[in-house]
Order: structure tokens, then C-alpha cells, then sequence
């Protein structure tokens, strides 16, 4: 139920620091195409969507460890059990750690990282249950390239991409309570808090171009240097008002905010504020028809508002053959950064390591463009789902057009003088 997109990575997710071990993950499911209708902007062109263990399956102690070629050295203890008489409990620590690939001539990444992750549910009455769960993972990653004349490595770093650590860290808290109102109708509200830090200051020589002057300068560089924030909310409310129907709706608010030196000039944090009303329908008239139709509507404090709407139709021909058609229009809203991010970066010596006054040379600047416009996918489906289950086999196909007309690039960057900025 928790977003993994991270405002300091750009509305991206930074995999060295999913907080989640491979031993507490249940299943993983993988919608295709557009869900924005159910979760939201970022659901574009499909979901991932982890599963993990219920505490109540997790009994006792299990260690395990891993050596392979490359330093691989990762340790992990898990343990579960019960709390009083109506909870259950599982915790989990893991360390991770390689030396990198040592045959890719001149890429350094190695990788070590230590996880922490428990979660706790109670049976408070017969209709409610609460569910909490909090974790906490750092890692470090080595990155940058050795120096290199054509095929051969001269030693050192590569003064353009130094050898470097790039420390992050992910810690997450969590409460979910669900009631019960019937057999057929719940109730579910949820809050999660997460935080992302990174740290990968380093310098870099780069070749700028002033005044038709090729000059070799020396930058501090830091692109996802700091801490982004993010604060989520949300209510679902399930029911059948109809024996042929379900509905499924809501709301939610989220709350992101950045704190950056390097995509904050003046300092300040960025923030950005997300409300969302959702709701999808399910009806059954006939033993052979199912239809589906839902819609998310957002208001970004950023973006502005967007409408996300899907309807779709099955065809049961029997009990193992079914067809579907289905259309969706869904839009992917851009990173805080993207919107009102200020990154100026400003050479601080030449090679030689001589200071450079202020305002003495140009800066590169990287600014965020307030009227951004959102992506926009239309998407048309047609399926068949075969599930033979005699003969222990089935077959999944898709056809399917998705068009977006618009696609949002990385903004260049451009060369201003200080004096006339």
C-alpha cells in the first residue's frame, strides 16, 4: 500500500535502498498497462506491487548467509513470533555486500548495505485489526570509472567520473487499521511517513565553454545530496450496495518535501502537496459479462489538476476461456525538482586548483519550469485469458495500442553570467 517513488530521487525509486528482504516478500504482482485510476499519476504504464509475509506464518529463528566470487558476503536472521494474545510479530535484520564487477575494465560499484524491518499486527476486536510496520536500510555504493587512455588504464580515478562513495539510507513507519462494517463492507485508513538521505559529494574537472574559451574547472558535485520527505494519508471504503455490484472508493493526501543545497539555490525546501479522490465499480449482471469502470482525480499543488479514467468489459465464453476489451487515459506528473528546482553549479578552481573569484566566470544552471505539462497516455486493450486447469497450463495475451504523444525529456542546461542572472 506504500508508494516506493522518492521526491529526492526525482520520482524515481532508488533500488540499493528498497527496504524489503527477498526472505519477507511473499509474492509480487505485475498489472500491465495503466493504473492510474487506482493508484494514482505515477501508475503510467503498470504496477509492481510487493506482497509481503504476514507476521502470523513467521515462527521462530532462521539464519542464512551467502559467499560467492566478487566479495559476496550477505547475512540475514529473521525471526517471528507472538505478541500477548492477539499479535503477531516478524523481524528481520540482513547485510548485504559485494565488491562490485571486477570485469568491467574501468566501472567501479561495489556495494554494501544493512536492513532492519519489523512488522506487527493485533487483533484488536472481531472487526478491527491494526497493522504496524517500520524499517530502516543504509547502504553505500562505490561508483565513478578509473583513468583510462583509449584501452588502456593509466591509473587512478577518471577526473570527469572520480571514484566516489554514494551513502543513502531509507527509514519508513507505518499504521494501517482496517475495520470490518459487514460481511460484505470494510473500512481501511492508513498513514506512512518515509525519508530518503543521500550523500555523494565528490569533485569533478569538466570542460566549460566562456566567451569561446575552452577552461578545465573543478565542480562540487552532489545530485541526490540531502533528504527528501514524504507524508501519505489515505481512506478506502469497500461495499456491495448491489449483489451484482462492489465499489471500491476514496481519498488520500500526501505531502513531499525536499531539502537540497545542490536543486535548492536560496536553500529553501521544496514542497509540494497531493490530493486524490478515487473510485472503481465492478458489475456482474450476467454469469458472462463483468464490467469494470473507475477514475482518480488529482489536484497537484505543482501540476495542477488531472483525471484519470478506465472502463473495461469481460466476456466469459465458458469457465476457462474469457475475453476482455478495455481503454484507459492516464497522466504522469513530473518530480518536484522538474517543476521548481534551482540547481546553479559554479566552478570553484581551474585544474591547476587556483580559486576562482565569484562572478568571474559563467554557471551552469538547471531550472525548473513551473508550467511543465503532465504526460498523457490513451490506452485500447483487447484479451484472452485461457486457464485450463486439467490440463495444468494457461495462456495470457494482449493486444494492445498505447500512444503518448509527449514525452517529457531531461532539461538541458544552459550557460548564465552571474552578472545578469
Amino acid at each position: 500500500g506504500r508508494s516506493q517513488y522518492s521526491p529526492l530521487f526525482r520520482n524515481g525509486i532508488n533500488w540499493a535502498t528498497l527496504p524489503v528482504a527477498l526472505e519477507d516478500i511473499e509474492r509480487i504482482e505485475v498489472v500491465r498497462g495503466s493504473n492510474s485510476a487506482a493508484y494514482g499519476s505515477n501508475a503510467f504504464l503498470g504496477v509492481i506491487n510487493i506482497i509481503t509475509v504476514d507476521p502470523s506464518l513467521v515462527r521462530g529463528f532462521s539464519v542464512s548467509t551467502n559467499y560467492g566470487n566478487q566479495g559476496i558476503r550477505d547475512y540475514t536472521l529473521r525471526t517471528g513470533g507472538k505478541l500477548g494474545e492477539a499479535g503477531d510479530f516478524r523481524f528481520t535484520y540482513q547485510q548485504k555486500g559485494d565488491t562490485g564487477l571486477t570485469n568491467q575494465f574501468d566501472w567501479i560499484d561495489s556495494f554494501n548495505s544493512r536492513l532492519f524491518d519489523f512488522r506487527a499486527d493485533f487483533t484488536l476486536t472481531d472487526r478491527d485489526t491494526l497493522q504496524f510496520s517500520a524499517g530502516h536500510v543504509e547502504a553505500v555504493t562505490q561508483q565513478g570509472r578509473l583513468a583510462k587512455s583509449g584501452n588502456t588504464l593509466t591509473g587512478g580515478s577518471d577526473p570527469g567520473n572520480p571514484i566516489h562513495d554514494f551513502s543513502q539510507s531509507n527509514s519508513y513507519v507505518q499504521l494501517q487499521w482496517r475495520r470490518t462494517l459487514s460481511a460484505n463492507e470494510d473500512l481501511q485508513l492508513r498513514y506512512s511517513y518515509a525519508q530518503d538521505w543521500g550523500s555523494e559529494r565528490h569533485t569533478e574537472l569538466r570542460t566549460d565553454i566562456n566567451w569561446n574559451t575552452q577552461n578545465k574547472l573543478l565542480y562540487s558535485i552532489d545530485g541526490f545530496g540531502d533528504k527528501g520527505t514524504r507524508h501519505e494519508i489515505e481512506a478506502v471504503h469497500t461495499f456491495m450496495p448491489l449483489a451484482q455490484t462492489r465499489i471500491a472508493w476514496g481519498a488520500g493526501y500526501r505531502w513531499d518535501a525536499l531539502k537540497s543545497e545542490e536543486y535548492s539555490w536560496d536553500g529553501s525546501t521544496l514542497d509540494r502537496r497531493v490530493g486524490r479522490v478515487f473510485g472503481n465499480l465492478e458489475w456482474k449482471p450476467l454469469s458472462w459479462f463483468t464490467g469494470n469502470a473507475g477514475a482518480s482525480i488529482e489536484n497537484d499543488s505543482l501540476a495542477g489538476w488531472n483525471i484519470s479514467p478506465r472502463a473495461s468489459g469481460s466476456f466469459h465464453l465458458d469457465a476457462s476461456n474469457t475475453l476482455r476489451v478495455g481503454w484507459s487515459q492516464a497522466k504522469r506528473t513530473s518530480s518536484t525538482v522538474d517543476y521548481i528546482g534551482d540547481r546553479r553549479l559554479s566552478p570553484y578552481a581551474t585544474s591547476t586548483g587556483t580559486p576562482i573569484p565569484e562572478g568571474q566566470v559563467y554557471k551552469r544552471r538547471y531550472l525548473g519550469n513551473q508550467d511543465l505539462e503532465e504526460e498523457k497516455l490513451t490506452s485500447i486493450e483487447i484479451g484472452y485469458l485461457g486457464d485450463w486447469k486439467a490440463l495444468r497450463s494457461s495462456l495470457d495475451i494482449r493486444i494492445y495500442q498505447e500512444k503518448i504523444p509527449d514525452r517529457l525529456m531531461v532539461t538541458e542546461h544552459r550557460l548564465i553570467d552571474p552578472a545578469l542572472s
